[in-house]
């Protein structure tokens, strides 16, 4: 029987070998991130495209070191691809999608996020494009030594400090300030320095006990931020008076926000009643004083005509 060597016995038994390694890792409203290798070409740039229009390009050039340890090669792989916030929404009733292009501009392949299909990818690209929160960035780094969750968000447009929200599927959304100072950012193009984020987790309710949670750029949860790992918290235990306390404070949240002011990671919820109430008393105390000095003068007035009168009276 003659033997199939090579090549050739992985086409007779249906192999192929692959011609690219890579894809995408983040997407959020502020780039596209990830990293791509061929093994017959070089993949030196990747564009972001809708039918044959490019709307951005960047270059595959940012060292990854886990990129080099997965392939054992020295090599930079890595791209940052920054979505341009000039985009004709019009245009986006054709599908967008994101390709690696070979260095002789000879090859084009289309990049996928890890774990997502090559739809589901082009899918979760368009809706960020007709966000309207185009410019913003932000990771979950996990926890750490204490148990509380880290990670940073901010956007590239200014350096106001964004507020962004923790989920889980056992209670409302909590917000959460970004205004911790970070190191690093100047890579995203984010414009506050002071971007970082810290949730202590010892201040959650029993609720987020378990609980397999994540972040978002907006209340709802449809536009999250990306983390490298499955994020669950630990048990959490909460006498039943602290339970009940906690509960009333995370309520306030589904309040809107012209009723309620949220403080920051879920301390403590001041509503705006006992402002209004405190409007109500100093209106009450300016009114008592207006009277008073009404009176007084009132006062004033009628001694002065006794006076009178008594002096015509004498004379």
């Amino acid at each position: 029987m003659t033997k199939i060597k090579g090549r050739r016995l992985k086409r007779f038994l249906g192999l192929k070998r692959k011609s690219y390694e890579g894809g995408i890792d983040v997407i959020t409203p502020s780039r596209i991130s990830g990293w791509v290798f061929g093994y017959n070409k070089i993949f030196d740039k990747v564009q972001l495209k809708v039918d044959k229009d490019v709307l951005a390009e960047t270059k595959v050039n940012i060292p990854r070191s886990d990129v080099m340890q997965y392939l054992g090669i020295n090599l930079d792989l890595g791209f940052d691809l920054f979505i341009p916030r000039n985009i004709d929404i019009n245009s986006l009733k054709k599908i967008p999608f994101l390709v690696a292009i070979s260095s002789d501009s000879k090859k084009e392949i289309i990049l996928k996020k890890f774990k997502y299909s090559k739809r589901e990818t082009t899918e979760n690209i368009k809706t960020i494009l007709k966000s309207g929160i185009l410019g913003l960035d932000g990771f979950v780094e996990g926890f750490n030594y204490n148990g509380d969750i880290y990670g940073w968000a901010g956007s590239s447009i200014d350096d106001t400090p964004l507020n962004i929200w923790m989920h889980c599927n056992n209670d409302y959304p909590i917000i959460v300030n970004c205004e911790k100072w970070k190191p690093g950012l100047d890579r995203y193009k984010i414009k506050n320095t002071y971007s970082g984020f810290e949730v202590k987790t010892a201040n959650l309710s029993s609720l987020w006990s378990k609980q397999e949670i994540f972040f978002s750029f907006d209340r709802e949860g449809k536009y999250k931020l990306p983390t490298s790992t499955k994020l669950t918290m630990c048990e959490i235990k909460r006498e039943e008076e602290d339970l009940k306390k906690n509960n009333i404070k995370q309520e306030i949240v589904n309040l809107t926000e012209k009723d309620s002011i949220v403080s920051k990671y879920n301390k403590e919820t001041i509503t705006l009643g006992i402002e209004k109430q405190w409007e109500e008393v100093n209106k009450q105390k300016i009114l008592l004083d207006n009277l008073e000095k009404i009176i007084n003068k009132e006062e004033s007035s009628i001694k002065y005509k006794l006076l009178n009168i008594f002096k015509k009276k004498s004379s």
